[in-house]
């Protein structure tokens, strides 16, 4: 089965998930000095999409490679990534389809510093600005020749789209097949700001204080974050079965075992439930399917600690025709 067919093949798919963190900050928020993320009118936690979209793509280089200089499998090349600007990646396939294409911002074609040249009275072809010479942006009939290429190399604009428009390149973004939403703790979360010292000091200047420090953990939180999956939005990136298992497989506890930090806790997967349809269409509304699933605390606890102060269940009699509920988790 070729590549096209396996995309084909995919009907569409809503998941849920069910993570928890314990003495841990689950994502700090940079616009208000690190703190963990929270709603601030219901005291619930947040974790925004992108956090686990990080934490899913280093997943995938650890299966893949691409990690320590290790060579990534074929199209399984990650474009979100510490190192290399998004542009030199973008115009190293453009390259592939015109050597003299650019996607730098301030890169100029021929014709329009001519016009420049022009109007300052310099002639044709005398301009020394940037861009000068053979570098043109790439023609738009090629764009979706670009797009097909970035998506074959990089499996996370496969699987989550990109905004591939950066610089002059001029070629359209494209929208992920994959979709998540931003965790929410399933009750309020209490934050414990934790002074530490370090017997070591800084300077030299003045070895009779300590250094001081603090970092603000969430006691405990079970979060929860809704997720789709797009067929037609596949068939456009890409997307295979493998990619899918991939995306599962991280969500599914492979994405926190390899990312583990004092700072961050202990995180786990506890619930990872996948609503399959039986069309590309769907068979039932996602917020159908969703309200299947329900939560709630057991009766005593007052302050949930662990995922076994918690109860959730699954009402498969509500379950609509042309779905099947898979617990992965």
């Amino acid at each position: 089965m070729t590549d096209k067919q396996k995309t084909q093949a995919m009907n569409k798919f809503d998941f849920i998930l069910l993570f928890d963190v314990q003495d841990g900050n689950p994502n700090g928020d940079p616009a208000n000095d690190n703190l963990p993320r929270m709603d601030y009118e219901t005291g619930q936690g947040l974790v925004s999409d992108v956090c686990l979209k990080r934490k899913v793509r280093n997943y995938i280089q650890y299966v893949k490679g691409g990690i320590d200089g290790v060579k990534p499998e074929d199209g399984y090349d990650i474009w979100v990534k510490p190192g290399p600007p998004l542009n030199d990646a973008i115009l190293e396939v453009v390259h592939t389809i015109d050597p003299n294409a650019t996607v730098d911002a301030e890169a100029e074609s021929e014709e329009d510093q001519d016009d420049k040249d022009k109007d300052k009275g310099k002639g044709k072809g005398k301009g020394k600005g940037k861009g000068a010479g053979n570098s043109k942006a790439l023609d738009p009939s090629n764009y979706k020749t670009a797009q097909d290429l970035l998506c074959k190399k990089y499996v996370d604009i496969r699987c989550f789209g990109g905004v591939l428009s950066t610089g002059n390149s001029g070629i359209p973004p494209l929208t992920g097949p994959f979709q998540f939403t931003f965790s929410r703790s399933l009750d309020p979360i209490t934050m414990t700001e934790v002074a530490l010292t370090r017997c070591v000091h800084t300077t030299g200047k003045d070895n009779k204080e300590r250094t001081i420090g603090s970092k603000t953990n969430v006691n405990y939180g079970l979060y929860m974050m809704r997720g789709y999956y797009n067929p037609f939005w596949g068939a456009k990136t890409g997307t295979t079965e493998e990619d899918k298992q991939l995306i599962l497989d991280a969500l599914a506890g492979g994405m926190f075992e390899f990312d583990r930090s004092a700072g961050r806790g202990t995180m786990t997967t506890r619930k990872l439930i996948v609503f399959q349809h039986s069309s590309p269409l769907g068979s039932a509304p996602s917020n159908v399917l969703f309200d299947m699933v329900s939560i709630k605390r057991r009766d005593g606890v007052e302050y949930p600690r662990s995922y076994r102060d918690y109860e959730v269940t699954i009402d498969l009699d509500a379950k609509p025709d042309g779905v099947d509920v898979i617990e992965v988790v």
